[in-house]
């Protein structure tokens, strides 16, 4: 039988526990969780809009937010190797200085190439803080001797993000009203003014010194070798990876869709669509939390946790593409919503509890590496199918059939030991 790998404050010498400064690097990280899903969410009710108004086939729509994710595959491992190398506190304010330029090119975009350069910044900018926030996090808490289980923070944390979401989705639907461009500019400003305020609050004490004679070509080599040993060592990982990857495409074709969907059964008002998209993550809040208590308190293991949310997910998304009515529809989209992200913080507590300090950032780029490559192809093949179908109930009976059978894998790899 197999069981949940213990976490690695059991294995590490303790060390004096200092309570104010784990206040403070979890306040930061759940604040910087927060900024992070507002920034990305404040045009997720008026960018499809956007991009048909300004002639964009749906196929096309696809292929943008496929670039997304292949651009993100791409840049995951240099800027991970940025965050071990130079620290993560200053990947973390790249980050922001990139995806800051990225929006403010999309609000002026009016074609393809635009779009699609300014795709590329904002990814660039999101790699630069995928492992890098997370291992900062994982990392100071457990210099300062937190003693608080990695479910729990990253539970938290997705609390944060979800409220992030919520308030940037109803703001950017809000100033959508006015012109489906502006959330973009929002965006922008909030990330030069983060960027900007970042390097006098945020600190990194657990960063490793850098050897002199280190150079970026042989930190690369040395992270790559490192990186293929490990996942030699450890093949869970790298079939974990694999899962994540096969449910994040699984998750995304409904996430493209979902605006043109209910616009054209429920409503054509952007303020309600940005209602039903913030009611699914407001949903899940005290679901998230029941998680964590299940796995703080009642010392619930990580399968039965992930197989429920999974399958939950999947039964209400096919529910919800063979929906007779437009409220029905959004009901049970809404109660998708909820289902479909309860499960990432226990996920995200297994992948980190099979690294290191040393190499936690570039491992976890990795897995984002993964994820961005699979579900970028799978969207530009999938944009193709779907133009040619032209039906969102076979594509989400698709999509559902999938999160049922990736969340199924997930389950087992998220309880099997090195």
């Amino acid at each position: 039988m197999t069981t949940d790998l213990p976490s690695q404050e059991s294995q590490e010498p303790s060390v004096v526990k200092d309570v104010a400064a784990i206040r403070r690097t979890t306040r930061m990280f759940y604040g910087l969780s927060y900024v992070g899903y507002f920034i990305d969410f404040t045009w997720a009710a008026t960018s499809v809009l956007y991009f048909a108004a300004i002639g964009l086939s749906p196929e096309a729509i696809f292929a943008t937010v496929a670039v997304v994710w292949l651009a993100e595959a791409v840049f995951e491992i240099p800027t991970g190797l940025v965050a071990d190398l130079l620290g993560r506190r200053s990947s973390v304010i790249a980050s922001f200085v990139f995806r800051s330029v990225g929006f403010g090119v999309l609000f002026f975009a009016h074609d393809l190439p635009a779009l699609l350069l300014a795709h590329v910044l904002v990814s660039i900018g999101t790699t630069f803080e995928s492992g890098a926030l997370e291992a900062w996090a994982v990392d100071e808490s457990e210099h300062f001797g937190a003693d608080e289980t990695v479910d729990a923070l990253f539970t938290r944390s997705r609390i944060a993000c979800n409220s992030g979401l919520i308030s940037g989705v109803l703001v950017g639907a809000v100033i959508g009203t006015r012109s489906l461009a502006l959330p973009f500019l929002l965006s922008a400003v909030v990330c030069a003014v983060t960027a900007a305020v970042l390097p006098l609050v945020m600190r990194e004490h657990s960063r490793a010194p850098r050897p002199a004679e280190l150079s970026l070509s042989t930190a690369l080599q040395a992270n790559l070798g490192g990186t293929g040993a490990a996942l030699r060592g450890d093949r869970v990982l790298m079939f974990l990876a694999g899962a994540v990857a096969f449910v994040a495409l699984m998750s995304s074709l409904p996430g493209v869709q979902w605006t043109t969907y209910l616009e054209g059964q429920f409503t054509t008002s952007l303020v309600l669509l940005g209602l039903v998209r913030c009611a699914g993550p407001l949903v899940q809040i005290p679901l998230l939390d029941l998680v964590r208590r299940l796995r703080t308190k009642r010392g619930v293991a990580r399968p039965p946790i992930v197989l429920a949310a999974s399958f939950t997910a999947a039964m209400l998304l096919l529910l919800t593409a063979y929906s007779g009515g437009a409220w029905q529809a959004v009901a049970l989209y809404v109660c998708f919503s909820a289902a479909a992200g309860v499960a990432v913080p226990v996920i995200q507590g297994a992948v980190n509890d099979r690294l290191t300090n040393a190499n936690r950032a570039t491992m976890l780029s990795f897995v984002s590496l993964v994820s961005g490559a699979v579900t970028g192809v799978g969207l530009l093949v999938v944009g193709s199918f779907v133009t040619a179908i032209d039906s969102v109930t076979v594509t989400w009976s698709i999509a559902a059939a999938g999160l049922a059978a990736g969340g199924a894998l997930t389950a087992w790899l998220c309880g099997r030991s090195r």
